[in-house]
């Protein structure tokens, strides 16, 4: 998740987004941010953000995010290339798609802010499956066949 504006240039890999409401005048979703990253203030202060959904080649692009990697990479942006987005937040050259948001609220909760934004525009990269973080590692997506008639 990345944000540009008068807050800063921020970015974080999340494990925690969701789609929202899809019937509404634009779709939305969650995502949420820890408290104690940069990112959640900047997101508040520049009031948007850009989901990356990233394919699963990009391993090293998350990890960079997630706060590895940082005597390599002292800026998180100089490990990819970006694009700017309606709303200015920087967008992944290498995602499977990006998700262009405007925040529509910010709420704390616990350890976390729980944002919620109003897709405004959709940019599809490449084809390829995304990139999934479960139990604490890395994986992949494998589609299932099952149907209600095999119960």
């Amino acid at each position: 998740v990345t944000t540009d504006g008068p807050g800063g240039r921020s970015g974080v890999t999340v494990s925690a987004m969701t789609s929202l409401s899809a019937d509404a005048a634009s779709p939305s979703l969650i995502v949420c941010v820890n408290d104690s990253s940069a990112t959640a203030r900047a997101i508040q202060v520049n009031g948007c953000f850009c989901v990356n959904i990233l394919p699963q080649a990009q391993i090293p692009l998350s990890d960079v995010f997630a706060g590895r990697h940082k005597a390599r990479y002292p800026s998180k942006f100089d490990c990819a290339e970006w694009f700017s987005m309606d709303t200015g937040a920087p967008a992944a050259k290498e995602a499977t798609a990006n998700l262009d948001c405007t925040l529509h609220s910010a709420q704390k909760h616990g350890t976390h802010w729980i944002l919620i934004g109003a897709v405004r525009t959709i940019e599809i990269g490449l084809e390829s499956a995304p990139l999934i973080y479960v139990n604490r590692g890395y994986g992949s997506h494998t589609p299932t066949n099952l149907s209600l008639e095999q119960g």
